[in-house]
């Protein structure tokens, strides 16, 4: 083996231990991330279950219903004018009376008065200002003046805390004995243990739900329909940047994170529209974070005649990401090596080896091994670009510069290029085009990149004596929406080679897939092997121009492969560079002058 040639090897080997290196620290990394991510799933996932039960149980808990439940059935078991029921809640309380008789509206204000009385002298803090009354039954008569002559109160006491308070009265003098009202004791205290223990369920479940969110490694917050902070885990508060604050409120998280994202107005934005916002990627202090805000719905509301859901608040996850981010820029920094370190030497030692290869005073075992220089250093330059293109698809950066363009005569240049090889292994390459075929709007050196990756791995896995079919075609389907590609030109190249299996289809086109060949269809000797990013790029590429790109393939009957690419209208202008077109911008002037 002669020296270029050992260097040459050399080089690939390098460069094929730095790629299996840095795939397999990628895909260890990647197992890391997936595996957090589906942690983070499942965690959120019991979170909503054990939300949505909270929120079944807790609206089925409506203290004022069982209330009038109990007053309801009342009328079997004794005769009464009125029953009546007063609910304390926070900031009001609550009075309801059903009159089974009529009575003067002097009548309800008695037993009204009463009640409250007794609930002041049964709790150690002033009842609420504010009140509302229902009344429900008979119109009240204010010429009837019998007066409240027989009553009795029961309170309803819920872990401890007297919470209400039902009455039954009657115009009757003496009318209810000490067994009925131990009846209403009994059918309260009943009432009043099961409501206990359903919200002592309730409170067990919170405590799991707040232990939770509390051990999420993603940040959490909750925020209802006023805008206030009802939750919030230690993770949020130190992803934000407020982790010694023990109660922050909505201010606190806002004015932080609004350093960076209009928080504010997306929360708002949620509560209104009822629409999830999110946010990919987003730096807080040394941290890169994704943000999801999410609504959330209250119980279906019919009053309308048409079922609808209240937002009643939102929920905010903060997903760190800097991990994935530390990925991204260690496959960016590890491209810029390759592309740096490898491609100048390289370039170098083509350059040399064309000047050898062509200096005919040199001998011909000389320009031999120049000629073995040049086609390995144009080899690794081609790995190399293509890596940095693969780079740049997963990084987003990939771009192209469309015009109208002529895609029969391109498809018959690139051909012309490998009729050499095709004529060495006796592969006819046919093409055929469709009769007034418009321009595609695309990006010619890239699309040409397309089509030399086809048709190179065509001849590579088409037997001797094969043939190759290129066909250009303009493709319309009325009964699919219409797409930057329908209309469009459908473009196909078809071998009779070796064929690919189908459970190997689905991964063509993924980045470092390589297709190994049928046993017994073709010598080791004759496939090279690439880098397996060929097709992953070639996807990329034509879906860059809005189109897709599939394969068909039957193992030992060839293979398929189409591609679609848009058509150029009559008023479109090629897309320049934006920084060519700031360097004509700017120097035209000039010119003209």
């Amino acid at each position: 083996m002669t020296l270029p040639t050992i260097i040459a090897t050399i080089g690939m080997v390098v460069f094929g231990i730095l790629t299996i290196y840095f795939s397999l620290r990628e895909h260890l990394l990647k197992k890391e991330l997936l595996l957090r991510d589906e942690t983070r799933k499942r965690r959120v996932y019991q979170l909503s279950v054990l939300k949505s039960l909270q929120e079944r149980i807790g609206y089925s808990l409506d203290i004022e219903r069982i209330i009038d439940t109990l007053t309801g059935s009342l009328k079997n078991l004794f005769p009464y004018t009125t029953a009546s029921s007063i609910v304390i809640h926070e900031d009001k309380y609550v009075f309801k009376i059903a009159l089974e008789e009529r009575v003067s509206n002097n009548f309800v204000n008695q037993v009204k008065k009463s009640m409250l009385a007794s609930l002041a002298s049964l709790i150690d803090h002033p009842l609420p200002q504010h009140f509302e009354e229902y009344r429900t039954g008979l119109i009240v008569d204010d010429e009837n003046l019998s007066p409240l002559a027989s009553f009795f109160h029961i309170p309803l006491i819920v872990k401890g805390e007297i919470v209400g308070l039902i009455s039954i009265c009657s115009t009757k003098p003496g009318l209810y004995k000490e067994e009925d009202m131990t009846i209403l004791y009994q059918l309260t205290t009943t009432a009043s243990n099961a409501f206990s223990k359903l919200q002592q369920v309730i409170s067990t479940e919170q405590d799991k739900l707040l232990s939770m969110i509390s051990s999420l490694a993603d940040g959490i917050l909750m925020i209802d329909a006023s805008y206030k902070l009802t939750l919030i885990n230690q993770a949020a508060k130190t992803l934000i940047g407020i982790p010694h604050l023990a109660r922050p409120n909505i201010f606190d998280a806002v004015n932080m994170l609004s350093k960076q994202y209009d928080f504010g107005t997306k929360i708002k934005e949620c509560l209104s529209m009822g629409k999830i916002i999110e946010e990919k990627e987003l730096n807080l202090v040394d941290k890169t974070v994704q943000v999801i805000i999410t609504p959330v719905f209250g119980p279906q509301e019919e009053d309308s005649g048409m079922p609808t859901k209240k937002v009643i608040g939102a929920t905010v996850l903060i997903h760190d990401i800097t991990l994935e981010k530390s990925l991204q820029q260690m496959k960016e920094d590890f491209t810029n090596a390759v592309v740096h370190e490898l491609r100048s030497p390289l370039t170098a030692m083509k350059a040399a080896a064309e000047i050898m290869r062509d200096n005919e005073s040199l001998a011909k075992d000389v320009q031999k091994l120049a000629i073995i220089i040049d086609e390995q250093s144009k080899r690794l330059l081609n790995d190399i670009n293509s890596l940095l293109d693969a780079a740049k698809l997963e990084a987003g950066h990939f771009t192209i510069w469309q015009a109208p363009n002529d895609v029969p005569k391109l498809v018959e240049e690139t051909a012309e290029l490998f009729q050499p090889e095709a004529e060495e292994k006796n592969i006819k390459i046919n093409t055929f085009f469709e009769d007034a075929l418009p321009q595609a709007f695309i990006d010619l050196t890239r699309i040409d990149q397309v089509l030399n990756n086809l048709i190179s791995n065509s001849l590579k896995f088409t037997p001797r004596d094969g043939k190759i079919d290129i066909k250009v075609v303009s493709q319309f389907n009325a009964q699919l929406p219409r797409t930057p590609t329908n209309p469009g030109i459908l473009v196909s190249v078809t071998d009779t080679g070796i064929g690919i299996p189908e459970d190997k289809q689905k991964v063509l086109f993924n980045k470092f897939a390589q297709i190994k060949h049928i046993p017994g269809d073709r010598k080791d000797s004759e496939i090279t092997e690439g880098t397996g990013l060929g097709l992953y790029i070639a996807k990329g590429i034509v879906e860059a121009h809005g189109g897709n790109i599939y394969v068909s393939s039957t193992p030992s009957h060839g293979t398929t492969i189409f591609f679609t690419l848009p058509v150029a209208k009559e008023e479109t202008k090629p897309l320049l560079n934006p920084k060519l077109q700031k360097v004509l911008e700017h120097y035209t002037p000039k010119v003209l002058n």
